[in-house]
């Protein structure tokens, strides 16, 4: 990570970048994980009481489907299916069937 403590932006390794709004008080009221293009992949919003607890958290992610109910993309990230329909991608991990669909084999995507 590269940032500091004035900073409300902080750039990842995986090419994205965190961005946070806070309160009067410098408390998180907001974390948003953007591409370094500016697309919204999550964000999360926090409240607090007055004791300074966080009394609820709102995650925003965003889920879209295909015409066969598959997911395609969730929080920016692509999903990718082979012929058979098993998904080989989800942005994060890659996996591999073999010829019975069964999964043999997950390991992370670069």
């Amino acid at each position: 990570m590269v940032g500091d403590d004035i900073d409300n932006e902080t750039c990842l390794a995986n090419s994205t970048k965190l961005c946070y709004t806070y309160d009067e008080l410098s408390r998180v009221t907001s974390r948003i994980e953007k591409t370094l293009s500016g697309t919204v992949l999550h964000t999360e919003r926090f409240t607090y009481d007055l004791a300074g607890n966080i009394t609820a958290e709102a995650d925003e992610s965003s889920f879209t489907y295909d015409a066969q109910n598959r997911l395609v993309s969730y929080q920016g990230k692509g999903v990718t299916y082979d012929f058979d329909g098993n998904m080989v991608d989800d942005g994060q991990t890659a996996y591999v069937y073999d010829s019975a669909n069964r999964l043999i084999a997950a390991g992370e995507t670069k």
